[in-house]
């Protein structure tokens, strides 16, 4: 940007600045409020079908929960960390994986590889740790997160030669 900026007048600057940092805001503010407007559509949907009170609660709070991590509400149930622990299996498929691995090495270094390799490692061990609902969601998320770890190290393996 600073290129791009110093053949620009100061106006030009203060827009391209302002609208990145707008940007920046309403991409942080997606992010949060995606929890609960997805929970309203579904709180929405169930009561437009009739569907039992308390169960509509549950997974209604079930999916504004869904994004947390290891900050978990005392009172959330197995069936709401079953959501999320959903949400989480889907995020760490081999498509995901893909992506990860995509991002992780294009148009780098070596060195911004391993780098970038290693803090999707540290993230996916994180991942590890966190509490699941179910026994099945612990070892297929396991299973998913080591595949990624696997991978990642593969990636490093081959970007550490010459180094040594």
């Amino acid at each position: 940007m600073r290129d791009s900026c110093q053949k620009k007048s100061r106006r030009e600057v203060f827009t391209i600045v302002i609208r990145e940092n707008l940007f920046f805001l309403a991409l942080q503010y997606s992010i949060i409020k995606e929890m609960q407007v997805s929970a309203d559509i579904a709180a929405e949907y169930l009561a437009r079908i009739g569907y039992d009170p308390d169960m509509a609660k549950e997974i209604v709070q079930g999916i504004g929960r869904h994004n947390l991590t290891d900050t978990l509400p005392e009172d959330m149930s197995v069936f709401q960390t079953t959501i999320r622990d959903s949400d989480d299996i889907d995020r760490f498929d081999i498509i995901r994986i893909a992506m990860a691995m995509g991002s992780s090495v294009h148009e780098k270094t070596n060195v911004e590889i391993i780098e970038s390799c290693q803090k999707q490692i540290d993230i996916a061990r994180w991942y590890m740790t966190l509490p699941r609902g179910t026994k099945t969601a612990k070892d297929m998320m396991d299973k998913e997160l080591t595949q990624r770890i696997e991978l990642l190290e593969q990636i490093i393996a081959q970007a550490k030669k010459g180094f040594e």
